[in-house]
């Protein structure tokens, strides 16, 4: 008996994008996205730090305070609307056709999110406990008060990111190269790129794009499964809620919103990370847990 072909939901996903398969018009489209973002991005920030919210944009970058990090994450915003006005002008599509189906959109968000969100509370509470030289970032309460605006932050990041990349970027992709090795990997290689530092070590840097690209192949895997945005999004925010609002490292990077800090690293040049460093390879089984939990989840 043969095998239902898993991805067909997503012919149904990609068939706004049919009308206007040309890439260079993609990459010309998506030229125009990203500058009328950042000329955005840095409008809004000087803005901001004229009225005081913010002291420079290196506070936004870095997210190192709880506004900064709120700024940053809100920024994204931006780019979903630079994206949907420039698809509205140029092809005539709405934030409809970047979804997908909209009946399995809220609920596969609403399934992903808790079943990524209760494996990485699995892992939390099971042994080993790597609690050591951690204290508190916030007090609870406050933490607590933040959290409504902190997930609603993360929410408008996440969706941005999944609307761009595993929505806009797929979608073309797949009209154009049907072949899924094609859609899976290409958009992929642009997010994963995307999150490339180049502040720390570049052993650190290059696994953080290798771990980017790994869970860009797991969102889109379960974008084509379901013909929806509904299980990346869930996925997406569950990853990052536990990494941005549970766990950061004092004066870090993105820690403006954690309950719990790790000690700042304390020493003149940034620390070495060797090249199989065993860290990496644990955040990578603990991406693909996340991933196998929610297709089961889901039933896909």
């Amino acid at each position: 008996m043969n095998r239902p072909w898993p991805y067909a939901p997503h012919a149904a996903f990609c068939a706004p994008a049919r009308r206007f398969p040309g890439l260079g018009r993609v990459a010309l489209l998506l030229f125009t996205i990203e500058a009328i973002f950042l000329i955005a991005l840095f409008a809004t920030v000087l803005a901001l730090k004229r009225a005081g919210v913010v002291s420079s944009g290196a506070e936004v970058s870095t997210g190192a305070t709880a506004i900064g990090l709120l700024v940053q994450l809100f920024s994204f915003g931006l780019l979903s609307a630079a994206l949907l006005v420039v698809l509205r002008c140029a092809d005539g599509r709405g934030l409809w056709s970047l979804l997908g189906d909209p009946a399995r959109l809220w609920p596969d968000l609403r399934v992903a999110f808790l079943a990524g969100a209760a494996l990485l509370l699995a892992v939390e509470l099971l042994p080993p406990w790597l609690w050591g030289g951690m204290s508190l970032g916030k007090p609870p309460l406050l933490w607590l008060l933040l959290l409504p605006v902190s997930l609603s932050a993360l929410l408008v990041q996440v969706s941005a990111e999944e609307l761009l990349f595993r929505g806009y970027l797929q979608q073309q992709l797949a009209v154009r190269f049907p072949d899924p090795r094609v859609w899976l990997i290409l958009p992929n290689v642009l997010f994963a790129l995307a999150h490339y530092d180049g502040q720390g070590d570049v052993i650190g840097d290059v696994h953080y794009v290798l771990w980017a690209f790994a869970f860009g192949l797991a969102a889109s895997d379960l974008t084509a499964r379901t013909g929806s945005l509904g299980a990346a999004i869930g996925f997406h925010l569950a990853n990052n809620v536990y990494a941005s609002l549970f766990w950061g490292e004092r004066d870090g990077a993105d820690s403006g919103l954690a309950l719990w800090l790790s000690p700042p690293h304390t020493g003149h040049a940034p620390q070495a990370t060797a090249p199989l460093d065993p860290n990496f390879f644990v955040s990578l089984c603990l991406l693909g847990l996340m991933w196998l939990a929610i297709r089961i989840a889901l039933r896909r």
